[in-house]
């Protein structure tokens, strides 16, 4: 019996010592667990919003602002709120964002990559303003940084389901004083990628907005082709304003677009594949419709009742463009010399700003100045062409004039 009852004392101290140890062990838990939790939910949102507003401001030039900074540390969610970036010169807001909300996956911390497997940008809103000729209020943030020296290869990141909610762009140009409205833009982006594999991809790539009141909308689909991801956006424009759409270009020409309307029905196509360049094809057709150009006295210069650009094919890695077939549509041109020996056509020109020399004088750098697309036009149609050409620098002033002229094209490059 006393072998007995020190058998149970000693299993019973055996039990007590592995229970204490027990206890200790998911009280040491339940401490770490709270650790972490106040350090995310408390500790890493108020130490977050000042240092992210600090940085943003240093490396954008201007004042940032940030309202409120979420984070869950057992998600891996962040939400930021009411950001703000305002204009370089004024007081006036660039950028306002309702609330930017990303889910990393936890396979970044094994992989060595930025992994995000959800981005929604909320109520985003930009106010686009032009200053003067190729000046913007956000020109300052294109001249970028310079690289530094043996920086290394690009970081493999994986950003995928971006989404974008109700957003607008205001687009003031005080040269003209025209004012334009992106308004209830939404889109969807499957992915941006870098050398690392994304998770599952459940955002169909869209955009819809209403460009001045007119409705703009291109949907898609994601698919899988061996190795390469392809994107492909079909875009369906219809009865656009071309004053207006121009007016847009940072490209002027001295003469004035009074009329016209722009339909595009293409599909594009973005592709990318691991170790290799992404790729970007165009295909579709353009049609123009009612277009009326003036030259800088208000006479009239050009006039295209109708203009089709069919089977298009672009490839702006390339540098190519392809048309298949052009056909125009009983246009009619005047042209016009005046008494001072100025043509009037050459209000078509863009109106180029002039560039500083190098300091120290001396021509462009060779190569500067390169560049363009190789063009290819398989069939141009012209069909009852009007023109008319009048001289008047001359002392006896003279005209002539072109009715109802037909021809073709074949083989333009």
């Amino acid at each position: 019996m006393r072998a007995s009852a020190q058998g149970v004392d000693t299993l019973r101290g055996i039990n007590s010592r592995w229970l204490r140890r027990l206890i200790i062990l998911l009280c040491a838990i339940v401490v770490v667990v709270l650790a972490y939790a106040v350090a995310g939910f408390v500790i890493t949102p108020r130490l977050a919003r000042p240092r992210l507003e600090q940085a943003l401001s240093e490396s954008l030039g201007r004042k940032v602002t940030v309202r409120r900074v979420a984070v869950n540390p057992f998600r891996l969610t962040v939400s930021v709120e009411g950001i703000v970036i305002k204009n370089r010169e004024d007081s006036g807001d660039f950028v306002r964002v309702e609330r930017v909300f990303a889910d990393a996956e936890m396979v970044s911390l094994w992989r060595r990559a930025a992994i995000v497997r959800e981005v929604r940008i909320e109520g985003p809103r930009a106010v686009i303003i032009r200053t003067g000729k190729s000046a913007y209020n956000f020109s300052d943030l294109l001249t970028g940084q310079p690289k530094a020296p043996g920086g290394g290869p690009a970081p493999a990141f994986c950003v995928a389901n971006i989404q974008v909610r109700n957003g607008a762009i205001e687009y003031r140009d005080q040269v003209t004083s025209a004012v334009h409205m992106i308004e209830g833009l939404n889109a969807g982006i499957p992915f941006v990628s870098h050398q690392a594999p994304c998770p599952d991809v459940f955002v169909t790539p869209m955009v819809e907005a209403r460009l001045d009141g007119r409705p703009v909308e291109a949907r898609g689909e994601t698919r899988t082709v061996g190795d390469e991801q392809q994107t492909r956006f079909d875009l369906a424009l219809r009865d656009q304003d071309i004053p207006s759409l121009f007016s847009l270009a940072p490209v002027k020409i001295g003469a004035r677009i009074v009329s016209g309307s722009l339909d595009v029905f293409a599909s594009v196509t973005y592709a990318q594949a691991p170790g290799r360049q992404p790729r970007i094809d165009v295909r579709g057709d353009i049609f123009l419709l009612g277009l009326g150009i003036r030259d800088r006295k208000d006479g009239p210069l050009l006039s295209l009742p109708g203009m089709k650009l069919q089977d298009l094919w672009l490839d702006p890695m390339a540098g190519k463009l392809h048309i298949d077939r052009v056909v125009i549509q009983a246009p009619a041109a005047s042209v016009l010399l005046d008494q001072l020996g100025r043509l009037n056509a050459l209000d078509l020109r863009p109106e180029m700003e002039a560039s500083p020399l190098p300091a120290g004088g001396g021509s462009i750098p060779a190569g500067e100045t390169e560049g363009g697309f190789e063009i290819e036009v398989g069939d141009i149609r012209i069909q009852e062409a009007r023109g008319g050409f009048r001289d008047l620098s001359a002392r006896r002033p003279f005209g002539a004039s072109v009715t109802s002229a037909s021809f073709s094209l074949r083989g333009l490059s």
